[in-house]
């Protein structure tokens, strides 16, 4: 079983877990068994400030926030990875290599494995089941996600 974990920024809500176009799962955290290649995507939307009375309806048009890639390939090896926007996260066949590339707007601060911190690298490998990977970015305007 591989687990992938999707961390919203304070103003964006999990849309879902998606496989092409197709919703997989609505929950945080999604765990399922790798039978082929996959890329899996977490797709976000701004929230909307709740505003008081008025009509009920509608939902949706929600703005789309950044997705993150996950792509898990192999029962071999199973780490955890999160990330919050600004991420595309990409794993080996194995399961033992993840790399990670910012998104326009981004820049990798750090990422973080099994606590501890290897700065803003681009890769991580040698990775284990159980091992946990988290990796921080932040927008160029300033604001860390």
């Amino acid at each position: 079983m591989n687990t992938v974990v999707a961390t919203p920024n304070s103003n964006y809500t999990l849309s879902g877990w998606y496989v092409g176009n197709r919703l997989v799962y609505t929950g945080l955290q999604y765990t399922f068994t790798v039978t082929e290649d996959v890329t899996l995507v977490a797709k976000f939307a701004k929230k909307t400030p709740s505003g008081g009375g008025g009509g009920g309806g509608g939902g949706g048009g929600a703005l789309p926030g950044t997705p993150q890639d996950v792509t898990q390939t192999s029962e071999v090896q199973k780490p955890s990875i999160t990330a919050n926007n600004g991420t595309i996260i990409r794993t080996s066949k194995d399961g033992t290599a993840a790399t990670f590339t910012p998104v326009d707007d981004y820049i990798i601060v750090d990422v973080i494995v099994n606590g501890k911190s290897l700065g803003p690298v681009e890769s991580v490998t040698d990775l284990k089941t159980g091992d946990l990977i988290e990796c921080i970015t932040q927008n160029i305007a300033g604001k860390q996600e």
